[in-house]
């Protein structure tokens, strides 16, 4: 039996990112890393998207312990197990060519991080399409609760919400962007509505906003036009 595949490079706890939060949560050990060399369980995937969930439920909860940013960096210890694991699964020779890189040549930097982005697009695509099929089974269900995608493309989308505003009041722009850097690849807008109907005009614009994509809608769609379209975005239609 061939050996299972490893990690190629060190992926810290939580804790040793936050070093002001607790080890333990509830039954959760926020202690847990990953080292380079450690077989790839999927046991680690859903450790580290338990703790995700944990952690966003406790922003706001916990006092300065929990913030967005604990909260983000957990978000993002997700990310770099799914890219271990996808890449391990999906393009094993993806995954030796980066290792190789990293252990005879720290010229192939640049290489090394489009590899990894390569790796990373391919995690999040892999996502999405598991996302789109439970979309599409679910859509003309009443009361069905549509999951988000992952963003894919970088980048805040502002320019192509105000496109899609031109034929509305101006004010509805107002607040669709939050305040800092966009967000990353591969997360999902915060506070999504699973309820797709009952959008409004901003709440179309806020998505477009944080996905940098326009899901085909056109000035003068009306909004049952948006709605319908941002589920098709959604369904991978």
């Amino acid at each position: 039996m061939a050996a299972p595949p490893t990690y190629i490079y060190n992926i810290p706890s939580v804790r040793a990112m936050n070093p002001g939060i607790p080890a333990v949560l509830g039954d959760l050990d926020l202690s847990r890393g990953i080292a380079s060399g450690d077989p790839i369980l999927p046991v680690h995937l859903e450790h580290a998207e338990s703790v995700a969930t944990a952690l966003k439920g406790m922003k706001g909860s916990g006092g300065a312990m929990f913030t967005d940013e604990v909260a983000k960096s957990a978000q993002l210890r997700v990310k770099a197990i799914e890219a271990a694991q996808y890449s391990a699964a999906y393009a094993p020779d993806l995954a030796g060519c980066i290792q190789f890189l990293m252990e005879n040549s720290r010229r192939h930097t640049d290489q090394l991080n489009g590899l990894a982005n390569q790796v990373n697009s391919l995690a999040v695509a892999t996502i999405n399409m598991r996302i789109c099929t439970r979309n599409r089974e679910l859509r003309h269900h009443k009361g069905a609760r549509t999951q988000p995608l992952r963003k894919t493309i970088s980048g805040p989308g502002l320019q192509l919400a105000q496109v899609a505003a031109e034929q509305l009041d101006p004010a509805v722009l107002q607040g669709i962007l939050p305040p800092g850097p966009p967000a990353m690849i591969g997360l999902t807008p915060d506070h999504f509505n699973p309820n797709i109907d009952v959008y409004n005009d901003r709440d179309i614009l806020r998505m477009i906003a944080f996905y940098n994509e326009d899901f085909e809608i056109v000035p003068n769609d009306s909004l049952q036009d948006r709605i319908n379209k941002f589920h098709s975005f959604l369904c991978g239609l």
